[in-house]
């Protein structure tokens, strides 16, 4: 349900985190919405859960299923929480 790839392009940046970083990648985050794309969240570590529930139209009811089968959220990772994929705890 939350798999990254689909038709289309894929573009891949490298880019030091330091600075000002974080104001580029919200710009580019911004842009790569706007187009319809997504950021593949396991390589990302700056991406804000907003812009992952936009990209993924399939969340909800990967939440509904992740609620059933770990209710007591003992399998989160520090990047579903980041991300909010499991949602608000």
């Amino acid at each position: 349900l939350l798999s990254f790839p689909r038709e289309g392009f894929t573009l891949a940046t490298d880019i030091r985190n330091r600075g000002n970083v974080g104001e580029l990648f919200r710009q580019l985050e911004k842009i790569c919405l706007s187009a319809g794309g997504r950021a593949y969240a396991a390589k990302d570590s700056l991406g804000t859960a907003e812009a992952f529930e936009k990209s993924y139209s399939t969340l909800p009811k990967f939440r509904k299923i992740a609620d059933q089968a770990d209710p007591g959220r003992e399998l989160e990772t520090d990047l579903v929480r980041r991300l909010g994929i499991r949602g608000r705890s």
